[in-house]
């Protein structure tokens, strides 16, 4: 899909969630149709300006290629100019023999020497763990919550309705809404595999059921 497609379906994408906006604008409590509607049409917008993300991407790497062999053309061959070495004759050092002068080391000396590095205990290392080494992060993870669906980002929320719900807005609101009423982490795995089947092998199911552990902690 070219730029200018994309950009239109952007353009009316916005404009329908603008005429839902105003629609529950009218109402003191807007119905959950019209709700899932916009979630949506939200989730098409997107889409659409991750697909927009992309194209820009693809072109911006074409035009760098082309400028590339543009200037790779445009630039001249230079030949090397061979310039021969003058290689010096290199003066052989003269060997100076040197007699060494034989040291003298006394028997007890030495015999002294050998019983102190026998009598000197090794010293023993010790490591003092740094704060450094607590993972933050898990006890940040770990921190109870009330509501699964509070808990969850915007971009989580559409990347767990389109990957794990089957892209069906209906189908993942009615399993957070089951979640929360669960009163052990025990029962909502057994729903999330026997009603959702979900694969739990996977990276994103993983994510998803450390975020749903944490209402039951």
């Amino acid at each position: 899909m070219d730029i200018t497609n994309i950009l239109e379906q952007i353009s009316r994408t916005l404009n329908e969630v603008q005429i839902l906006a105003k629609q529950n604008q009218t109402q003191n409590l807007p119905p959950r149709v019209s709700v899932d509607l916009a979630l949506t049409k939200t989730m098409q917008l997107y889409d659409s300006l991750l697909c927009l993300q992309k194209t820009l991407s693809a072109d911006i790497e074409i035009l760098e290629s082309k400028s590339d062999a543009i200037v790779s053309e445009q630039t001249p061959l230079v030949e090397p100019v061979y310039i021969p070495e003058i290689i010096e004759q290199a003066k052989e050092p003269e060997i100076v023999e040197q007699i060494a002068e034989p040291e003298t080391v006394l028997q007890d000396e030495l015999d002294v020497s050998k019983v102190e590095l026998e009598e000197q205990p090794q010293q023993k290392k010790h490591v003092i763990p740094s704060n450094s080494d607590v993972d933050v992060s898990q006890k940040i993870g770990k921190k109870p919550i009330s509501n699964i669906a509070a808990a969850i980002g915007i971009n989580e929320r559409f990347q767990f309705i389109k990957e794990l719900f089957q892209n069906n807005v209906e189908l993942y609101t009615g399993a957070i809404q089951e979640l929360n009423e669960l009163t052990s982490f025990e029962l909502a795995y057994t729903l999330l595999q026997k009603k959702y089947n979900l694969d739990f092998d996977n990276e994103l199911v993983q994510r998803f059921l450390s975020i749903v552990e944490r209402r039951y902690l």
